[in-house]
C-alpha cells in the first residue's frame, strides 16, 4: 500500500506502453518493479508533507484515505491511457522472465546490482518491520490547573488562613496497571527549609503543621486522575508548594509546582 503500489499507479501513467526496442540487457519488468518502490518513497513523502498543513494533520485515517484517494485516481488515469492504446501495444505483466544479461558497461553492471542489493535489503527491513512488535514509550502526565481548570489565573498572593484552590490530576500512559504514590510539600523560600508531606484531600489542608505519607494511586493505561485541593497556611512568607508523583518500582517521579506569597492579615 505505502512502498509499491502509488508508485506503479504512477508508472502505468507514464508508460502504459510496453517497449517495442527492448534492450535485453535488462528485464522491463524488473525496471517498473524498480521504479515503483522508488516512486512510492516520493509520493508517499509529499503526501505526507501535504497533510502536516491541513487541519486534519497526519493520524492513521487520513494518512490511509489520502494514499488510496491518490492511487484511485492515478489507476484510473492509467486505465484511460491504456485503453487508448492499441491491444498489443498495451503493458501487460509478463510472469515468464526472460534470462537478462549483464549490460557490457561498468557502470550500469554496478547500477543494476546497487538496484538489487537496496530492493533485497529494503526487503529484509520490512520483513523485520513487519514481525517485530513496536515498543512504545512508557510515560506520565503530570499537570496543574487553576480553580478554573485552566493554566491561566494561578493562585500567587494569599492573606494567613485564607483557603485557596488549584486542581492537580495526573494521566497514566505506561501500558500496564500501575501504582502511583503521591506527595505533597512545602518549601519556605525565607531561608527555611521546611518539606512536608501529607495525603489526604477530603478537606482543606492547612500546609502549617501537617506531615504524613503519600497517597496510593493505582491506575490502567490510558486512566487518568483529577482532584481539586484547596490549602491555606497559617505562616506569613514566600513559600513553593510542591506535588510529586513516584511510579513504584522505579525511581520516575514527575512534578509540578507553584510561588506563593502569603501576606499578612
Amino acid at each position: 500500500m505505502l512502498l509499491f503500489i502509488p508508485g506503479y499507479a504512477l508508472v502505468s501513467v507514464l508508460w502504459p506502453e510496453k517497449r517495442t526496442n527492448l534492450n535485453e540487457d535488462i528485464d522491463e519488468n524488473l525496471e517498473r518493479f524498480a521504479l515503483s518502490f522508488g516512486l512510492s518513497i516520493a509520493i508517499v513523502s509529499i503526501i505526507g508533507l501535504a497533510l502536516n498543513f491541513t487541519s486534519a494533520g497526519i493520524n492513521l485515517m487520513t494518512t490511509v484515505f489520502a494514499n488510496f484517494g491518490i492511487i484511485f485516481l492515478l489507476s484510473l488515469f492509467a486505465f484511460y491511457r491504456r485503453q487508448q492504446l492499441p491491444v498489443e501495444r498495451r503493458y501487460n505483466i509478463d510472469l515468464t522472465f526472460k534470462t537478462a544479461r549483464m549490460p557490457e558497461d561498468k557502470t550500469e553492471r554496478v547500477f543494476i546490482v546497487a538496484i538489487t542489493v537496496v530492493l533485497i535489503l529494503s526487503g529484509i527491513v520490512l520483513a523485520y518491520v513487519l514481525v517485530t512488535p513496536g515498543v512504545e514509550d512508557k510515560y506520565t502526565v503530570m499537570y496543574i490547573l487553576d480553580h478554573n481548570g485552566t493554566a491561566v489565573d494561578y493562585v500567587s498572593d494569599i492573606t494567613i488562613n485564607e483557603t485557596a484552590e488549584v486542581i492537580v490530576g495526573f494521566e497514566s500512559h505506561q501500558f500496564e496497571t500501575t501504582l502511583y504514590s503521591f506527595y505533597t510539600g512545602i518549601i519556605s523560600l525565607d531561608g527555611i527549609d521546611n518539606y512536608v508531606y501529607w495525603n489526604s484531600w477530603n478537606q482543606t489542608d492547612d500546609l502549617t503543621n501537617v506531615s504524613g505519607g503519600g497517597q496510593a494511586i493505582q491506575l490502567e493505561h490510558g486512566e487518568s486522575y483529577e482532584r481539586n485541593f484547596e490549602f491555606n497556611i497559617r505562616t506569613s512568607g514566600t513559600y513553593q508548594i510542591i506535588w510529586q508523583l513516584h511510579t513504584e518500582g522505579t525511581d520516575n517521579y514527575y512534578e509540578v509546582r507553584i510561588r506563593v506569597n502569603i501576606n499578612a492579615a
